[in-house]
């Protein structure tokens, strides 16, 4: 329901009950009532306009003081309630404590809520932006993510969104033999995170948007939390509407073997590449060597100089030429 329309019901119903409980009888005009119960639903309104400006911390830091206070006054009234002698105004007394203890508690609290907020340890956003990471399906069929939790360099609570489920079930459905295994294998992965007493949650969120990867970066911003992935693209994306992913491939870039242009190596051509007399070879972790004229050394072993190395999130590529 719209909170304005709430507003305007209650102006009317405290209008109206001005007007009904006004008596003519007493003295009272009934128009004199209604604009009585309109100022006084006005004036709630504007109460309610400037609670709503207060932070909630000394909203709330505010009425433990006044409680505090209205206690204390009442301790301290009672037993001297009794010593005042009868010739003393007693009302103006108990006036003057159920005023200043109420407003003492009050200020103080708000005064010094800065220490107390010391006393009691507080759960920041940057704690949960490590702990909460958001898993893509690109990720879960990688195969590296459980090896790397069993190696505890991931830790915190693995977040799977339900859409990402049923991407991932689309794809172990695939006619394609390839895709289907990757599927299957994603599907495993996710059991052994959850049989191994990794913090796994499956979530329901019903989120805009027809792509994945928009879902993906709307439910990073509402949990404030990371996106674990190897997409290069839903990386670039995510960077751009500032929501902070893990990527394994840089990971990986960064746990490789340094290779520098004038290091020597030997290799074998596997197969040619996509531009003229290229040739390709392959390091043990799987980067790719692009070889010049390489092409005519196929299936054969072979001493290279590397020329240039390029380093991206989507992975590294060597270019080499024969000694």
């Amino acid at each position: 329901m719209n909170i304005n329309f709430l507003r305007i019901l209650f102006i009317l119903i405290c209008s109206i009950a001005g007007y009904i409980t006004t008596s003519v009888q007493d003295g009272y005009p009934r128009m004199q009532g209604l604009m009585i119960g309109l100022f006084l639903s006005l004036l709630i309104l504007m109460i309610e306009f400037i609670i709503k400006k207060i932070k909630i911390q000394n909203l709330l830091l505010g009425i433990i003081g006044l409680i505090s206070g209205l206690i204390i006054a009442e301790l301290v009234f009672i037993p001297v309630f009794f010593l005042i002698p009868a010739t003393v105004d007693r009302k103006i007394f108990f006036e003057s404590i159920f005023l200043m203890f109420p407003y003492l508690g009050l200020v103080l609290m708000i005064k010094r809520k800065n220490e107390l907020w010391k006393i009691a340890p507080q759960k920041t956003d940057i704690v949960e932006r490590t702990t909460k990471k958001i898993l893509d399906t690109s990720v879960i069929i990688d195969g590296r993510l459980l090896d790397i939790c069993r190696a505890h360099f991931l830790e915190g609570v693995f977040i799977v969104p339900r859409f990402v489920l049923s991407e991932l079930q689309g794809v172990a459905d695939s006619e394609d033999a390839l895709k289907r295994e990757r599927g299957r294998r994603g599907l495993d992965i996710l059991n052994e995170l959850r049989n191994q007493n990794f913090n796994f949650q499956v979530i329901n969120e019903d989120l805009s948007g027809e792509h994945n990867d928009f879902k993906l970066i709307q439910l990073a911003q509402k949990l404030h939390a990371k996106i674990l992935t190897t997409d290069f693209n839903l990386n670039k994306l995510a960077a751009l509407h500032k929501v902070e992913v893990l990527n394994l491939n840089d990971l990986a870039n960064a746990l490789k073997i340094p290779v520098i242009p004038g290091d020597e190596m030997h290799v074998k051509v596997i197969r040619e590449g996509k531009e003229p007399n290229q040739g390709l070879a392959y390091l043990d972790d799987g980067t790719m060597i692009v070889i010049e004229n390489g092409k005519q050394l196929i299936n054969q072993k072979i001493q290279i100089t590397i020329t240039s190395v390029f380093q991206t999130s989507a992975g590294r590529l060597i270019f080499a030429k024969k000694i």
